[in-house]
């Protein structure tokens, strides 16, 4: 019925002029409110359905309530020099706190006033927050200004204080800190060596992170990097990988690696390469072009690329050749062909165990080289001896786990028979248990077991005199293996004292940094045997360099390699020209600078800066900003005046300081002025709360370490200036000019002004103050004059925007309204009476 949609529109006209009314008197209250802004209620129609010729609807209304922020108020002269009025678009910044760690609100009053602690603060408490210049008069972020913040940042305001600047010459004798080191601040790096492989390596100069190493005159298999942090030495052996025969000699139909296999194959021939890490891995032969990502091959190369595609494997093709590993290259590795296919023994591979035997590091007996030393006459591996007696003569291999295997020489040969290195190889190879392969010329031959030793024996011919063959034995377990880079950082990084992280991981260019965990400590780099000659040496093949301490042996001497220094620290604080952060070679993790007065009353600028070294331990020095400001002994230029560690308890309180840092510090000055001694307090350092049998707590009153932002509660010194403070001015653009009583001058601070897109979208806080919101956009922190901005006037106020008379003609406009709406309701009330008595 129309007659209630008219009774909800006069309640809803009566909502609204009762908004309209209550703002109209808050402008009114607040006429004399310096800075206040004014609100201006508008009204918007509320329709609620259609209407039409014949039928009405009616709906009501609703306010719009808007701040005018950007309407100039009038300025009015004061004669109060902290008393600031903004001519123009911006806004002063104020914190909540007068320490400047609250809350950073917007305002046009700028009433200030000087409270007990000395910060200037306006009628509704908030602190003044200002740019702090340095000697040169520049802000932060500024060139030159070594306080780098950002001068867009809020981080880089403080609160305006001048009480440090009054007063009489008195010399600094004590600086109290309080302050908090980020507990989640990492560890400095500590020194180290690069692995860049060389591009003179032909082999392995273009390798990834993850690629296999192929081994060469620089990197056989069994060749040791040794890494020493002084106290622990650690040993990685090159080994654990595979590789199959020389495809230019025929695989499977292929003379190259990218030719498709074609002999003895059928479309899904499959082979397994199992690993206790990593479980069975299935690959399969294709006839097709094959999905490497899903382990389908049909060459040599495709074969590289489905082994590298599997989680935990390596492959690459190098010298006609395939070679294989697990990433972690301490895994065993056995290969099996599934079905009928002799895929295994096609390609050559053969097992590799995961202790290491003795010869080679690798479980694998190797003879000499066919080409360069004739074996029974023949200097090819094809070859048919000349000397041995068919039928009689035989080869004998031994293992623990396999028994005794016998091999007898016989021209054709027949099941367990040879006539040259080639099927002597293939006889062994068809034996369980054992493995054979030529590489090179050589006839290379293991267990399945690797840590079998294995044993030669003969009747008849010597063969193992002849083929150069030589027992195995085992290794220690502990044997640490790597064929890749990447595997050889996981096992550095499973160690205590030692890391490596990836520099780069591209082909062009990997590289794995090595370094001592101690930013104190040092590390050094050398190598072992078994190595082909004295001149060839894995640290060659990775570009590092060799830094033993001392020369302990002949063996050593036997290296041909010069020593040098161990390399680091990568922090000392005694170093004169360089490693620590006042000689600006470490960059420290956080910085406070502090002032101190010699007995002249001239200010010097110290800085104490911090580095997190190990866990809950910091280094800290102390140095002045001028090394010229004090004499420095020990040829020393860098101006430091004390270090030392300070180390905190788990519970974030302060544990222990050094002694350098709480001896008191003597300052010989340059200057002239008797040298000063200065006490430290660090705060009180002491065992965690709850140690029974504690003497002294750790507090957290001066330095504290607990995971939150670094953060400065105070620094204090209690020494004063020789001028006193006398007057102060504020100009337009905004900076706080310090006048002394020996006529000097001086720009302390410069007040900046808040800039947004909406002034009317900030949202209104108690005390005259606004705060940024979405709806004001994004703030900028400009200069007086600069942008958009306007400037400042000292000794004025800007009064309320709020226009009396127009406020009270709105007042009685919305009288006039809510009592028409009265009316509204009255008259539908007796139209509905009336329609009662209807059915009475």
């Amino acid at each position: 019925m129309a007659l209630y949609g008219a009774f909800f529109s006069g309640l809803s006209g009566m909502h609204g002029t009762s908004q309209a009314i209550a703002s109209a008197a808050d402008n009114i209250t607040n006429s004399n409110t310096v800075g206040y802004k004014a609100s201006s209620v508008s009204f918007k129609t509320m329709v609620t359905g259609s209407s039409s010729k014949n039928n009405y609807i009616s709906g009501g209304v609703q306010i719009v309530n808007r701040k005018l922020v950007d309407y100039q108020g009038m300025i009015q002269s004061t004669g109060v020099v902290s008393d600031i009025a903004v001519s123009g678009k911006g806004m002063i910044v104020v914190n909540s706190r007068n320490d400047g760690t609250g809350d950073f609100l917007f305002t046009r009053a700028g009433s200030f006033r000087q409270d007990n602690l000395g910060n200037f603060v306006n009628a509704a408490g908030h602190t003044l927050m200002a740019w702090q210049l340095d000697n040169e008069g520049r802000i932060p972020g500024e060139p030159g200004n070594i306080n780098t913040i950002s001068n867009a940042l809020l981080d880089s305001l403080t609160p305006v204080n001048l009480r440090s600047l009054s007063g009489a010459v008195a010399a600094t004798t004590k600086v109290d800190f309080s302050m908090n080191l980020d507990a989640g601040e990492r560890v400095l790096q500590g020194a180290g060596q690069t692995i860049r492989i060389p591009s003179t390596s032909t082999q392995n100069s273009a390798v990834n992170m993850s690629d296999i190493l192929v081994p060469n005159a620089n990197l056989p298999i069994g060749a040791t990097l040794k890494i020493n942090d002084a106290a622990n030495t650690y040993t990685y052996t090159y080994g654990g990988l595979s590789y199959s025969n020389d495809v230019t000699l025929g695989i499977m139909g292929a003379t190259n690696a990218t030719q498709v296999f074609t002999t003895g194959l059928t479309n899904g021939d499959k082979f397994t390469i199992s690993t206790s890490n990593l479980g069975t891995l299935t690959y399969t032969f294709t006839t097709s072009t094959p999905d490497v990502t899903s382990g389908y091959f049909n060459n040599l190369a495709t074969l590289a690329q489905a082994i590298s595609n599997t989680q935990g494997m390596t492959a690459r093709v190098q010298n006609n050749r395939l070679w294989v590993s697990p990433i972690d290259a301490n895994d065993n590795m056995t290969f099996a062909n599934v079905g009928a296919a002799t895929m295994v023994g096609s390609l050559g591979l053969f097992n590799v165990a995961a202790s290491a035997p003795a010869i080679l590091g690798d479980g694998v007996v190797t003879s000499e080289d066919i080409t360069a030393t004739p074996m029974f006459g023949q200097n090819t591996a094809a070859g048919v001896f000349v000397g041995p007696t068919a039928g009689v003569d035989t080869l004998t291999i031994t293992t623990p786990s396999g028994g005794t295997s016998t091999f007898t020489f016989n021209s054709p040969p027949g099941a367990g028979q040879f006539e040259s290195l080639s099927t002597l190889a293939t006889a062994i190879n068809a034996t369980a248990g054992l493995n054979a392969n030529i590489l090179n010329g050589r006839l290379s031959i293991s267990s399945d077991t690797y840590t079998d030793t294995i044993t030669f024996g003969y009747t008849g011919t010597d063969f193992p005199t002849t083929l150069g063959l030589a027992d195995a034995t085992a290794l220690p377990g502990n044997v640490q293996r790597f064929t890749t880079l990447q595997g050889l950082r996981t096992m550095i990084n499973d160690t205590d004292t030692i890391a490596a992280t990836t520099v780069s991981s591209s082909s062009a260019n990997a590289s794995l940094y090595i370094y001592n965990k101690n930013p104190l400590g040092i590390i050094m780099y050398d190598y072992g045997y078994p190595l082909p000659n004295a001149t060839t040496n894995p640290l060659t093949e990775f570009g590092l360099v060799r830094n033993v301490d001392t020369l302990a042996s002949n063996t050593d001497l036997a290296k041909g390699v010069a020593t040098i220094a161990p390399t680091g620290p990568a922090y000392d604080p005694l170093g004169i020209t360089a490693d620590n952060m006042a000689g600006g070679d470490v960059v420290p993790q956080f910085s406070r600078n502090f002032e101190v007065y010699d007995p002249l009353g001239a200010r010097h600028d110290f800085r104490i800066s911090f580095v997190k070294v190990a866990t809950n331990v910091w280094a800290a020095e102390i140095y002045a900003l001028d090394p010229d400001d004090i004499v420095i002994s020990s040829g020393r230029t860098d101006g430091m005046v004390a270090y030392g560690n300070i180390t905190f308890n788990g519970d974030g309180s302060l544990r222990n300081v050094t002694s350098q840092l709480t001896a008191p510090i003597t300052l010989t000055w340059t200057n002239g002025a008797i040298a000063s001694t200065i006490n430290l307090d660090l705060g009180t350092a002491g065992l965690p709360a709850g140690t029974v049998g504690a003497t002294v707590i750790g507090l957290r009153d001066g330095l504290s370490q607990v995971h939150a932002d670094y953060n400065v509660q105070f620094v204090e010194q209690n020494g004063v200036s020789a001028a006193l403070l006398s007057t102060i001015d504020i100009d337009g653009s905004g900076y706080i000019i310090a006048n002394y009583s020996n006529g000097l001058s001086q720009k302390l601070f410069q007040i900046p002004l808040g800039e947004f897109p909406n002034y009317d979208g900030l949202a209104a806080k108690d005390g005259n103050v606004y705060a940024s919101n979405q709806e004001a956009g994004a703030f900028n922190l400009r200069k007086p004059n600069s942008g958009s901005v306007g400037t400042l006037q000292s000794n004025a106020l800007e009064q309320a925007n709020v226009e009396l008379a127009d406020e009270l003609t709105k007042l009685v406009v919305a009288q006039r309204g809510y009592e028409a709406n009265t009316q509204i309701i009255k008259t539908v009330n007796e139209l509905l009476r009336e329609l009662n008595r209807l059915f009475t």
